[in-house]
Parts: structure tokens; C-alpha cells; sequence
């Protein structure tokens, strides 16, 4: 694997048939310990073997990896990127009391914790929206409407 800087990782073709069998082991585990070259053992938070699961099955796959740090209490326009909107978009979701923040002085800040979970909650509505939109096609049996070339 081929380090572009400290943070972003490529593969390549040598380490393809490593990554993969290291994904199928990943993809079954909640839990792992890492056994130092002395025989010590640390046992594994579950959201580093799952961030792990995500990394190595993504560079299975032929893509990079970078890993980002992010800071816990961020801005609104570190909220806007993360969420893919405008900053002016963040202010009125806040005003709204969709995202809950707190002002110490005279600029937003929000908590990570509250924009993801913001941000799964939309994604719930999203999916059960599509899951309503399916479902009517099929009780109106609109499929016979779609036109193909």
C-alpha cells in the first residue's frame, strides 16, 4: 500500500489478496484484540473494529482510505460541510431546534453527537419515504407505466 501523506491510504495490486481475506474476517467480527510482539493483549473498542471493518473492506475494493480527524464541537460551517448543505441551510435547521446548539459567545457551536444523530434520523426518514413511495407503486401496479428504450 502506497501512503500519499500520514492520513491517506492506497492499495495495490500486492496487498489485494491480504486485504480481502482480512475483510471476510472483519465482516464477521464486533470484537478483536491486538496481540503485541510480546504476547501482551489490548482488547478492541467496537467502534474501532467497525471503523477498521470500514477501511480495510474499502481498500478491498480498490479505493483509498483517509482518515480525518474531526473535532467533537464544530462550527456551522464544519456542520454544513459534513451535512453536504449550505451554512445558511445549518442556521435555519438550528433556529428550528432540529440540531440542538449552545452560543458561548457570539457563534453557534454544535456537537458532532447532535449532527449525526440529525443526520440518521433524516436518513430513517429518507428510507421509509422510498420504502412508502415502493410500496405504492406496486399496490397501484404502476410498473406497467414506465416506459423502457
Amino acid at each position: 500500500m502506497a501512503v500519499l501523506d500520514n492520513h491517506t491510504t492506497v492499495p495495490d495490486a500486492a496487498t489485494g489478496d491480504a486485504l480481502n481475506a482480512l475483510a471476510e474476517t472483519l465482516a464477521s467480527l464486533s470484537r478483536a484484540d491486538i496481540v503485541g510482539d510480546d504476547g501482551s493483549r489490548v482488547e478492541m473498542p467496537e467502534d474501532v473494529v467497525a471503523l477498521l471493518r470500514d477501511a480495510v473492506t474499502t481498500l478491498a475494493t480498490g479505493r483509498a482510505v483517509a482518515l480525518t480527524v474531526v473535532d467533537t464541537v464544530l462550527t456551522t460551517q464544519e456542520v454544513a460541510d459534513l451535512l453536504g448543505v449550505s451554512r445558511p441551510t445549518v442556521v435555519r435547521l438550528l433556529d428550528e431546534g432540529e440540531i440542538p446548539y449552545t452560543r458561548p459567545k457570539n457563534h453557534r457551536r454544535i456537537l458532532l453527537a447532535d449532527v449525526l444523530t440529525y443526520r440518521a434520523r433524516l436518513r430513517a426518514i429518507q428510507r421509509e419515504a422510498l420504502r412508502e413511495m415502493a410500496e405504492d407503486v406496486q399496490d397501484d401496479d404502476l410498473t406497467g407505466f414506465v416506459r423502457t428504450r
